[in-house]
């Protein structure tokens, strides 16, 4: 064999070697790689991973292109247990009405041991039945002021256990005695006036304070407590 010939063999095998050793590194590298993948992978779950605060202010402050999907929340609604559907109605016929959206809130509260739709107390000879607490003696009173102040339907087969109802015949009592009292009693005193009449009856109220001298109940003192958490829900 020729002496040119011997050193071009040479080199192809030179070459030969240098190229599988070039794959053998690769193929290494590359398996180093995939182990390494795993690791960054695991980390990054961790330090991604929103806390719960910044999932709760997420979901509080949506994106932009989101918020116009969003409800929005109407400032007179309040963190009660009370369903957003019957306190819009409640704003909607304090404000045709012009009546203290917080004092009826605070009333029904009172009078329905925290918003119990469905509650029923009995009396001696007589029952008070849901939001508004209505009376079994005075159900077609009642349904009447919620037609005639709170757009009642007077076709309706009145239920006070009905919120809607309740509602409408509750606030329409309140509105019956603010007119009643309004311009014989100084206005500072006006709420004192409508609430316990709303609770005893307007002749009841006016001999108690014939007979102690004070406007002042327990009754409406719980209101105005229930109307001072109100306000500081603002």
């Amino acid at each position: 064999m020729h002496q040119k010939e011997l050193k071009a063999i040479s080199l192809i095998m030179v070459y030969l070697f240098i190229m599988l050793g070039s794959v053998y590194v690769f193929s290494k590298n590359l398996e180093n790689s995939k182990a390494l993948k795993i690791r960054p992978a695991a980390v990054n779950i961790i330090k991604t991973t929103p806390s719960a605060k910044t999932v709760l202010k997420e979901k509080a402050f949506p994106t932009p292109n989101k918020i116009s999907d969003m409800p929005k929340r109407k400032a007179h609604l309040y963190n009660i247990c009370l369903d957003e559907k019957w306190q819009k109605l409640i704003h909607k016929l304090c404000t045709k009405n012009n009546l203290d959206e917080k004092l009826v809130l605070a009333l029904f509260d009172y009078e329905s041991e925290g918003y119990q739709l469905d509650l029923i107390s009995y009396n001696r000879d007589s029952h008070d039945m849901g939001i508004a607490q209505i009376n079994s003696k005075v159900l077609n009173f009642y349904k009447n002021l919620g037609v005639k102040y709170c757009d009642l339907d007077p076709n309706v087969n009145f239920d006070p256990l009905n919120p809607d109802h309740g509602i409408r015949a509750g606030i329409g009592g309140l509105v019956y005695y603010r007119n009643e009292w309004q311009g014989k009693v100084p206005e500072e005193d006006l709420a004192y006036y409508i609430m316990n009449s709303y609770n005893m009856g307007m002749g009841s109220y006016k001999r108690y304070i014939e007979r102690t001298g004070k406007l002042s109940r327990g009754y409406d003192r719980e209101v105005f407590k229930r109307v001072r958490k109100l306000k500081s829900k603002d």
